[in-house]
């Protein structure tokens, strides 16, 4: 399971929200974490992957920003940064 995981990887899970067919959490340490249906890029995983079996971290432009909230819905992802910045991923 999903639980297992962020577990085995020692993450503590703050916040998660799911879409359509996919799901992003944020660790308390900020990251963020997308897996699921990934058809459309929603995942931020990259466009040659079109499901994400395991959990992936999303990395951002900067590595010093921090994911602060996470937004879903069905084709598309959206991140907001400590810094104001909105990421959008996938079909938007």
């Amino acid at each position: 399971t999903f639980g297992t995981w962020f577990d085995s990887q020692h993450i503590c899970v703050t916040k998660i929200s799911c879409g359509g067919s996919h799901c992003a959490v944020i660790s308390d340490d900020h990251r963020c974490f997308t897996f699921g249906d990934n058809m459309y890029g929603q995942c931020a995983a990259g466009s040659s992957q079109s499901f994400v079996e395991a959990p992936h971290r999303v990395v951002l432009p900067s590595e010093e920003e921090q994911v602060m909230a996470v937004s879903l819905g069905w084709f598309h992802s959206l991140l907001l940064t400590d810094r104001n910045r909105l990421y959008s991923a996938g079909c938007n």
